[in-house]
């Protein structure tokens, strides 16, 4: 069991680097494309490696051909503060500010990693201003058309050791690409050259995500934990994109079993992020909370997500969290105690449908009061009823002649429609009702659903 958990948390901790990474290299990708200047995609580059990979300084400084062997410092992001003075750096080996990370690594065209700034010797004449500006670790990465290093790219970090393998290895993607796509803008004759790059990363990233998927859908519960409770069950989970912002557990909580379904703030890379908080929430509040009690153990989840994100703070401009329905069945498979954070579970006793709401606000957003109360509702297990939980990504779907949501009221007229039929068979009703629905609308969300029977 301590294996299979730090196994996990293992797979969770790699997939949230990967995906930050490979959302850097995919927003720049994307800029590298688009972009009409170098000014423009230097300036670009710098910032998104700074927003997105929580860099302290990115800078591009390009190299003069002069008699001082100087840079020009072109582009920068993040917390420089006069650290980027004129005749900080060079490229004279001779120099010893040319025998820093950004001297040595214009030079041999490699890139220069600097673990720790403190100690490492290449980086001595900048040692004060960096410790001042708490810049721990740094690498320099050359730009290069062909053989030939026309500048650098730095990336300072506030912690040692800031850059591991597999993120140097993406940061000199991004550093090739970028050079491919200043080469391009210099010379237009190059961008069909520079577009084959892009495609190949394009290629490389669309791999790393499958990969990333995979990692994704090892973490949610295998069917086989379903089978063993429910006499007829099934699970929808359905990415908009690869990899998708919902979620869904199902775990022995003492002695009864705790059935979740989650909808996290966006979908694809952020949302796959986003899901990984919640299960590290998760996973702490089962277990500070009593067995059975559904409403504190979403309050605890929504203060854990709150606390993670900031946002139990007034200040701050991120405002994220979910929506999530928890049902809780007791030992005897008697009795529901079910919670919502704008979440409904449905029921069906074979002629009506019944909506059971939850409460109006969701889990850790900012806002929401840390103390927020989730009220428990109580419901009969009946062993003829079907009851179905799912996300705002099916009843939000827009399509039809009329370009309308699917809503609530036709979900609703749908499972009606299935009266005795077996739950595992309604699964395919409703996927190919709502292909139908949505016609030629793009898909807008991820779509998940849980539905289940007791005997």
């Amino acid at each position: 069991m301590v294996t299979d958990i730090t196994v996990r948390k293992l797979a969770e901790t790699k997939l949230l680097q990967t995906n930050l990474d490979l959302a850097t290299l995919n927003q720049c990708s994307e800029m590298i494309l688009h972009s009409v200047s170098e000014f423009e995609l230097f300036q670009q580059i710098c910032k998104i490696i700074v927003e997105r990979n929580n860099k302290s300084l990115v800078f591009v400084a390009i190299a003069n051909h002069d008699e001082a062997k100087s840079f020009e410092f072109v582009s920068s992001a993040g917390f420089e503060e006069g650290y980027l003075r004129p005749g900080a750096i060079s490229w004279d080996q001779d120099d010893r500010k040319g025998n820093g990370p950004v001297g040595q690594a214009f030079r041999s065209g490699k890139p220069f990693l600097v673990r720790d700034t403190m100690t490492d010797p290449a980086f001595e004449p900048w040692r004060e201003p960096a410790r001042e500006r708490g810049f721990a670790s740094a690498i320099a990465l050359p730009l290069k058309i062909g053989d030939e290093s026309f500048g650098v790219i730095a990336i300072y970090s506030p912690e040692i050791d800031g850059f591991d393998d597999d993120s140097i290895r993406i940061l000199e993607r991004l550093t090739n690409d970028t050079a491919h796509g200043v080469a391009a803008l210099r010379a237009d004759g190059a961008r069909k050259e520079a577009e084959k790059k892009l495609k190949d990363t394009f290629n490389i990233l669309s791999s790393s995500i499958n990969y990333a998927s995979r990692i994704q859908r090892s973490i949610l519960p295998h069917n086989d934990s379903f089978s063993s409770i429910f006499e007829d069950f099934f699970v929808i989970w359905e990415p908009r994109d690869i990899v998708g912002g919902d979620i869904y557990w199902n775990r022995v909580w003492g002695d009864g079993i705790l059935v979740i379904l989650g909808d996290c703030t966006g979908h694809g890379v952020p949302g796959a992020f986003m899901t990984l908080i919640a299960t590290g929430a998760l996973d702490r509040a089962q277990e500070e909370v009593p067995p059975g009690e559904v409403g504190m153990l979403l309050q605890r989840m929504h203060q854990l997500m709150q606390l993670t994100l900031g946002q139990h703070l007034d200040e701050g401009s991120s405002d994220d969290g979910m929506e999530l329905g928890a049902c809780y069945l007791n030992e005897d498979l008697t009795k529901i105690t079910f919670a919502g954070a704008r979440f409904s579970l449905f029921t069906f006793d074979g002629s009506e449908v019944n909506e059971i709401k939850g409460d109006k606000n969701g889990i850790g957003y900012r806002g929401i009061p840390f103390v927020q109360e989730y009220t428990n509702n109580l419901v009969n297990l009946m062993p003829s009823n079907s009851y179905y939980m799912m996300t705002d990504g099916l009843i939000d779907q827009v399509g039809g002649e009329k370009r309308r949501m699917f809503g609530k009221k036709r979900f609703k007229e749908l499972i009606a429609t299935f009266q005795d039929r077996p739950i595992f068979e309604q699964k395919f009703e409703i996927i190919e009702a709502l292909e139908e629905f949505q016609g030629d609308e793009i898909r807008r969300d991820d779509v998940s659903m849980i539905a289940f029977k007791v005997s």
